[in-house]
């Protein structure tokens, strides 16, 4: 079986999911990053998870994501100018997002990679808008030091 994965050449990024492409995307184009941490006590201190909100689709994508990094870093110049972080708390996940056990059953609340209509966004509460190095998860993933008592910071 194919490896899901992210994929980025020329200033477009691909969502690869079962070994074709399931989403496509320009760079410049995404709208929001979403840095998602779990609302569940039994899940805290678990890698947070993004979803990236482009024009017409979302994307979910867990942190253990081959080619999350590059995918990351080729955002973040449009993060940036626009401030268009946000750090969300995530009540449990919708169904449709969830990684399925033997591939049929979406029972557990862990997030797997794939491109979803934008209505499937959950409730969750949101803090932001910020920049990529003021959201201390984000700012890990892409090598930068957050400021200072900023969200997300750990001490």
């Amino acid at each position: 079986m194919a490896e899901d994965r992210l994929e980025v050449s020329d200033g477009t990024a691909r969502l690869i999911a079962g070994g074709r492409t399931a989403a496509e995307a320009a760079c410049e184009a995404i709208d929001k990053l979403f840095v998602v941490v779990h609302e569940d006590p039994l899940f805290q201190g678990d890698e947070p998870f993004y979803v990236a909100v482009f024009a017409d689709r979302l994307w979910v994508v867990p942190d253990d994501t081959p080619g999350i990094r590059e995918f990351l870093r080729a955002l973040a110049p449009a993060l940036d100018r626009g401030r268009r972080v946000y750090r969300a708390v995530s009540p449990p996940r919708p169904f449709a997002w969830r990684k399925r056990v033997l591939g049929l059953l979406p029972l557990f609340p862990i997030p797997r990679l794939a491109a979803h209509p934008l209505s499937t966004i959950p409730a969750w509460r949101e803090e932001g808008p910020f920049a990529p190095a003021e959201v201390a998860e984000l700012a890990a993933e892409l090598g930068l030091a957050p400021p200072p008592g900023q969200p997300g910071e750990t001490s």
